[in-house]
């Protein structure tokens, strides 16, 4: 008897259907529109194919056992090993022509259900039998055996010629029969039931229950299945039925009875005789199959990887939810699906496909590649599949979607070299402020001493103007490493805007339209000069972007940076921002060289027209700014940079400018101290031209006790890192001696370095190398005259 069930089919006579689980191997009876697709069974399904209460025989297509479970030998006879590979033993000599007619008509696509015939046992005993087959397909839709399974009714059948013989008979048969036997009337109540069906239905005598319903006991859902089995046997015909019951004590069987008419002597049907068998232990089994099937159907789906299982044609014969949607196959028994087309789009396996590699050596094998038919980067994964004899049958394919790692991957890569770029450029930054400065030093001092008609005095101010171009290069590199000393304080992002819009518009050039979009003027912490820096740097790039003219777009408004944009770029904290936008209609770039823009020293201008610092400057100034810069763009559709500002609430502050001091009145003792010898010497030189008393020191202890011998002192002038003690913990000890003494700090690091000696604390001077004599002058009058 075939049954449905969600979609399956299983014959009802003994073995539930299974499905084909993936990488557990459970290659059982799988079925579809009624089809056996394959038949393999794995170590959880052997189990119960072992404990199976009925004979389990697949015969190959020339008719010999292939199969043989153990319920076959004890109805049959012979064991496994004696029929393994030989012709069918339990037909009967005389039965053979029509054997092999039956089993040629299920090669072609039969099915057979309940059909009963004669067998015969090893002892040469014929024995009667239910036979239920099926035929066995492989991958590709072919036949290749056939499934049948035999109950041995022999008992059934002896009751059914014994109750026509005589009705005297019947009580010692039903009493003595292990299985339930029962009459039951026309309006379906007990008649009779021998003590095994007394058992079941957990009765303790056949007076507790002769008389009622049997629909008592039933489960609903069953009761008029049951009411229709029993007027088909009234009208002579014979029916099975399972059904669930729950007994007199409570416990719940599930039950299979098979019904025939039971007549009088004069041949009129009088009752139905059932014969039924207790069939809980197998319902049991498989619902537990069914579980299992279901819970692997249900992870498989789940799995957002893509996953296929193929044969060795690269056929695909099983998919996913994930596969299904984005490779656009649903599969379909019997359909053709070339892996290679779904996943390539072409019409041969590619090169180096892990697919073949696994075929090949039947192990495992990993790929990573850009599928441009799926516009991905994907992970593939091929595993082999093997068979219970250890056979390569197939693969299984696990595909992931990498392209948002390799997106992560790339930008990581970016920010660390980035990073490391920026960290050498301060790194190098201190070494060449004091190069710089001995070069401006003793140049300015040349030039003092040289008449204005002096022919080196040329060669000298060249050395001046190229050491003021090198120190604008070390600046430059400070501010791409974020090292540079700023002032940041609240300002109106907008306001800053307007105030160099002038200047923007001298700079692009008459043929370039520049439009200012300014909406909620919000509120950032900002250093302005370095604002405006960046502003004019994009604006610059933009102008030689367009050498045709165009249009150039600054524009801002409030941004709400969120999960989905840390996930994008792989960087960000969420929060409220500025958005400043800056937009041209230039030639655009390509997706190599938006990767570089970032980088020191990058540049698409000719030789001579760029130092490739411009951007880089921008870079390290936004992230000063704790902001974040991305950048659109595609060849000849334009460029737009979006910088964002963390916004706070806060009153902008008006900014005050200092008038600076005159060279005058340049008397007084100096205590200076610096470790490198070449640029004490200079400045003590400088400082004693200009009418200063210098008292050298070559560090901070030396200074010290150079104080202490020497307290008719004005100013120090320290150098904020040397060795034994640094420029600040001097000053300190120093200042303990006399509190109101007044200091200039000098120092060639980068402003993030030397913050940590707490130089940079209000109310201390602070000036960076490289510096010429003449702010160096400056910057000591100041101190000296504001009482600082």
């Amino acid at each position: 008897m075939l049954r449905r069930k969600k979609g399956a089919l299983w014959l009802g006579v003994g073995l539930s259907a299974f499905y084909w689980v993936a990488d557990s191997v459970i290659d059982a009876v799988f079925y579809h529109e009624g089809t056996i697709t394959s038949l393999v069974f794995s170590p959880s399904v052997q189990s119960i194919f072992q404990a199976s209460p009925v004979a389990i025989i697949v015969l190959n297509p020339e008719q010999k056992v292939i199969m043989w479970s153990p319920a076959a030998e004890r109805i049959f006879g012979w064991s496994e090993r004696e029929v393994i590979g030989k012709f069918n033993p339990i037909v009967p000599e005389d039965k053979k022509d029509e054997f092999k007619s039956f089993c040629e008509r299920i090669m072609r696509g039969e099915f057979f259900s309940g059909v009963e015939i004669k067998r015969q046992r090893k002892n040469k005993t014929i024995i009667d039998v239910s036979l239920s087959t099926a035929p066995v397909y492989d991958d590709r839709g072919n036949v290749t055996g056939i499934l049948g399974i035999l109950s041995d009714i022999t008992d059934r059948k002896r009751i059914e010629e014994e109750l026509k013989k005589s009705e005297g008979k019947l009580k010692a048969i039903i009493e003595t029969e292990p299985e339930c036997v029962k009459l039951v009337a026309a309006d379906g109540t007990l008649m009779e039931m021998n003590p095994a069906g007394l058992c079941m239905i957990e009765a303790d005598s056949i007076e507790q229950v002769r008389g009622k319903s049997v629909y008592g006991i039933m489960d609903p859902e069953f009761c008029e299945q049951f009411k229709q089995l029993i007027e088909d046997v009234f009208k002579g015909d014979s029916r099975s039925l399972e059904f669930k019951i729950t007994g007199l004590k409570g416990t719940q069987r599930w039950l299979d009875t098979h019904a025939v008419p039971f007549r009088s002597a004069e041949g009129e049907i009088i009752a139905v005789l059932a014969i039924t068998r207790d069939t809980t232990e197998r319902k049991k089994m498989e619902e537990q199959i069914f579980q299992i099937q279901h819970d692997w159907e249900d992870t498989f789906n789940i799995i957002t990887d893509m996953i296929t299982v193929h044969d060795k044609d690269f056929n695909i014969i099983h998919a996913n939810k994930a596969a299904e949607k984005i490779l656009g196959l649903p599969i379909l028994p019997g359909k053709k699906a070339k892996c290679y087309k779904y996943y390539h789009g072409t019409e041969c396996p590619p090169e180096g496909c892990p697919s073949c590699q696994t075929l090949k050596t039947g192990k495992s094998a990993i790929s990573e590649i850009f599928e441009p038919h799926l516009n991905k980067f994907i992970e593939i994964r091929a595993i082999p599949r093997f068979d219970s004899n250890n056979n390569l049958i197939g693969l299984i394919h696990v595909v992931r979607d990498i392209t948002e790692r390799r997106k992560l991957e790339n930008q990581l890569r970016q920010s660390q070299k980035m990073e490391a770029i920026g960290q050498l450029a301060g790194g190098i930054a201190h070494d060449f402020n004091n190069i710089i400065t001995a070069i401006i030093g003793y140049a300015s001092i040349m030039k003092m001493k040289v008449g204005p008609d002096d022919p080196l005095r040329i060669s000298i101010d060249q050395v001046l103007s190229s050491s003021e171009k090198a120190t604008n290069l070390v600046q430059s590199l400070l501010a791409f490493s974020r090292k540079q000393i700023s002032n940041p304080e609240p300002v109106k992002i907008n306001r800053i805007i307007k105030s160099i819009e002038k200047l923007l518009s001298r700079v692009i050039g008459e043929d370039i339209e520049l439009k200012i979009e300014l909406t909620e003027d919000l509120t950032a912490i900002a250093d302005i000069v370095q604002i405006e820096q960046v502003l004019l740097n994009l604006c610059t790039n933009a102008r030689d972007a367009m050498p045709e003219g165009g249009t150039l777009t600054i524009k801002t408004e409030p941004a709400e940076l969120t999960s989905d944009f840390t996930i994008a770029h792989g960087y960000g904290e969420e929060g409220r921002y500025i958005q400043i936008s800056v937009s041209d209609t230039g030639a655009g770039m390509d997706e190599k060289t938006k990767d570089r823009i970032f980088e020191p020293f990058f540049t698409t201008k000719e030789f001579g027209k760029g130092t490739g610092l411009g951007l880089a400057i921008v870079y390290g100034i936004i992230k000063q700014h704790k902001g974040y810069i991305t950048c659109q763009s595609e060849p000849g559709k334009g460029t737009t940079f979006n910088i964002y500002l963390p916004v706070i609430k806060a009153v902008t502050k008006e900014i005050q400018q200092i008038k600076p001091p005159e060279l005058a009145g340049t008397t007084g003792t100096i205590l200076f101290a610096e470790d490198e010898d070449e640029l004490r010497k200079l400045t003590r030189q400088m400082l004693e031209d200009a009418g200063y008393n210098v008292i050298e020191a070559i560090d901070g202890t030396d200074a010290v006790n150079k104080f202490i011998a020497n307290k008719d002192i004005d100013l120090l002038l320290f150098d904020v890192i040397m060795p034994k003690m640094g420029g600040k913990e001097a000053y300190d000890k120093i200042k303990k001696i006399q509190p109101d003494i007044k200091v200039l700090f000098i120092s060639g690091y980068p402003a993030d370095f030397i913050g940590k000696y707490g130089v940079l604390e209000q109310g201390l001077n602070f000036i960076s190398k490289p510096v010429s004599p003449t702010m160096l002058l400056k910057r000591i009058i100041a101190v000296l005259g504001n009482g600082a």
